[in-house]
């Protein structure tokens, strides 16, 4: 009954949360003080799935996969790392080492085809291993992006979901799982080919290998294309710019994107091609190229502006303040906005045009174009106003420098203005993300009118 396959894992809920304050099971807790509920989580999971095997939407073979993808993968994914030496780094707060990973992807992989021998097995074997392998690339996708001990939640219930929506569910068949896989690998290499240049830091290299994945998969070449525009375009000419550019005295973060800059830049865009095809509206599609003329127009705007021959001016105060200061604009800045925008609107209107031409009632493919270059430089100046108002500014306590690091070398710096919080990463998120929905929001109105 419910309540039979029910009763072990709440308790094991609550047993693991009394474990967690009073150390109860000692060889199952992290240091004294560790928060990380991931303890807590993966029962938490569990219930989840058991529930939703109750309720006849999912087979318990495919919460199966999920828990034991976790058990296993994750499990040995911590004991490989912990001896790892090299090949160590840093995404999203949590630490991560390539053997680690490796070996989550390994245990996933012969986990996934374990089960999918015994409940597909009327497939060819080739289908069974590009299956599993599909399987265990997103579950270990997912290990690597997700943080604070979350991933005992995510990695079980978003690979259930996973196997059912692309190997269960009916209409889904190989042809979804080659897409993954094709657009998995292709951005792999792309990844490796950028951190190798320094383009990116290997962080950076995981989250952009996530987006990737995702547009391809979903959206197919137009979508990647826009990627590419955004990504190729900003890349070199913050190469370029960056040699000439002269000293503003600020600290920047530097030009190796991590995987925060990356979701900042692209999480927004992501999320609404994503939501496309689940919600069939093309104010989607215009969402998603709006929320990478955002971000194109605000780095193109940024690496340029900076080589203005006059000062910058406050965009609330209008005053001079020096250059590289976060909320000044320029002449130069503004057109190179205008410019950055520009090119993401075009790409997205010959890629998609096809698809963008029998929904509008107003105008033709040019007037969305506009509406998508109009909603990038709006981000771009949403971007300006924040950084203008709440973003964190610090007095490094070693050079004296503004920074936008809240620390330098272990240190906490002085918070000059600004909120803690409001960091560079969260301002660009904030301003793709209003660019994205309100210009979205502004076509579905403009098509129904």
């Amino acid at each position: 009954t419910p309540a039979i396959t029910l009763a072990g894992p709440v308790s094991f809920v609550f047993l693991n949360l009394l474990s967690l304050r009073v150390r109860l099971f000692k060889g199952m807790e992290a240091e004294p003080g560790s928060r990380n509920f991931g303890t807590v989580y993966f029962p938490i999971s569990l219930v989840v799935l058991v529930v939703l095997v109750n309720a006849g939407i999912i087979a318990a073979w495919e919460g199966g996969v999920g828990i034991l993808i976790m058990g296993w993968g994750d499990g040995l994914a911590a004991l490989v790392g912990v001896r790892a030496r090299g090949g160590v780094f840093q995404i999203f707060g949590s630490t991560k080492s390539l053997r680690g990973s490796v070996a989550m992807l390994v245990a996933s992989f012969v986990v996934a085809l374990a089960f999918l021998a015994l409940f597909q097995a009327e497939a060819p074997a080739s289908s069974l291993l590009a299956r599993a392998a599909a399987v265990a690339g997103f579950a270990t996708l997912v290990e690597l992006l997700t943080p604070f001990g979350l991933d005992n939640l995510t990695v079980p219930l978003l690979t259930t979901l996973f196997v059912h929506v692309v190997l269960v569910r009916p209409g889904a068949a190989d042809p979804l799982v080659f897409a993954f896989l094709g657009a998995l690998l292709g951005n792999a290499l792309v990844a490796a080919a950028a951190l190798r240049a320094r383009a990116v830091a290997p962080s950076g290299a995981i989250a952009g290998t996530a987006v990737g994945t995702a547009l391809l998969a979903v959206g197919g070449l137009p979508a990647y294309s826009l990627l590419m525009a955004f990504f190729l375009s900003s890349t070199v000419i913050g190469r370029i710019t960056r040699r000439g550019r002269p000293d503003s005295g600020i600290e920047e973060k530097g030009d190796r994107r991590d995987s925060a800059q990356v979701m900042a830049n692209c999480g927004a865009a992501t999320a609404s091609l994503v939501l496309y095809p689940v919600l069939g509206s093309p104010g989607f599609l215009v969402a998603f190229a709006a929320g990478f003329a955002a971000a194109n127009a605000d780095t193109w705007a940024s690496e340029i502006g900076i080589l203005s021959a006059r000062p910058p001016r406050h965009v609330f105060s209008w005053k001079e303040i020096p250059a590289g200061t976060s909320g000044g604009v320029s002449p130069l800045g503004t057109m190179a906005a205008v410019l950055g925008s520009a090119l993401i609107a075009m790409v997205f209107v010959h890629g998609f045009g096809p698809a963008l031409q029998p929904v509008h009632a107003w105008g033709d493919t040019t007037g969305v174009g506009a509406l998508v270059l109009v909603g990038g430089i709006a981000g771009s100046l949403v971007d300006s106003a924040l950084g203008a108002g709440l973003q964190a500014q610090y007095r490094c306590w070693q050079s004296g420098r503004t920074t936008e690091r809240p620390r330098t070398a272990g240190v906490d710096n002085s918070l000059i203005r600004g909120v803690r919080w409001m960091n560079n990463d969260a301002v660009n998120f904030l301003a793709a993300s209003t660019a994205a929905c309100a210009t979205g929001l502004l076509f579905t109105w403009l098509r129904g009118s």
